[in-house]
């Protein structure tokens, strides 16, 4: 490599924020870069606004692990087919864990329904604690799902204080007869 094909930086400038608000926005070069401590997000500068750089980070897929049906399990998923069959993913909490940034249910709808009712409850805990020292719901949301159709449920919600080392097993509950899916796993995308 000679000096030609080394570019010389200008100016530089304060790169860690506070808060995405406190960047500037004048006086900025396109490909400014800045990174805030709220959002825990690197951001380039795009000469009319600020784009977040995004990345996955890292991710785990985890299988379902048990359920109601596992004498009829197919293509490695756990069929949901009456009022109050269940399906479980258990998994452990990485120990390199700072913070989820996405968490699905991988699911496959075995019926066609506006509104199916399906009830997800969290439990967690780490070594030394009872299973259930963390214990989170939803059991009020309803899921749009199209027969044969791959859908994906966020569960990030109930697993808000999910720490390194921490045992998760989340159960889908069928809450009405005719609104059978199918569980597939998890995906779990953490920084």
């Amino acid at each position: 490599m000679s000096k030609s094909d080394i570019e010389v930086i200008p100016q530089l400038r304060q790169v860690f924020y506070l808060a995405l608000g406190d960047f500037p926005v004048t006086g900025l070069r396109i490909g400014a870069l800045a990174y805030a401590t709220d959002t825990l997000l690197l951001y380039r500068w795009n000469g009319v606004l600020w784009q977040a750089i995004t990345s996955y980070g890292k991710e785990i897929i985890v299988p379902a692990t048990g359920g109601t049906n596992l004498t009829d399990v197919n293509y490695n998923q756990i069929p949901l087919l009456a009022a109050n069959d269940k399906a479980n993913v258990r998994f452990l909490v990485p120990v390199d864990f700072t913070s989820i940034i996405d968490a699905v249910l991988i699911i496959v709808a075995n019926v066609t329904n506006a509104a199916a009712n399906l009830d997800i409850t969290s439990y967690y805990a780490g070594i030394g604690e009872p299973f259930n020292t963390h214990s989170e719901n939803d059991a009020a949301s309803t899921y749009a799902i199209n027969n044969t159709w791959y859908h994906e449920i966020d569960v990030s919600g109930i697993l808000s204080a999910i720490a390194v080392g921490d045992h998760v097993v989340l159960r889908l509950l069928l809450g009405d007869a005719l609104h059978d899916v199918s569980l597939c796993g998890m995906r779990f995308r953490y920084a």
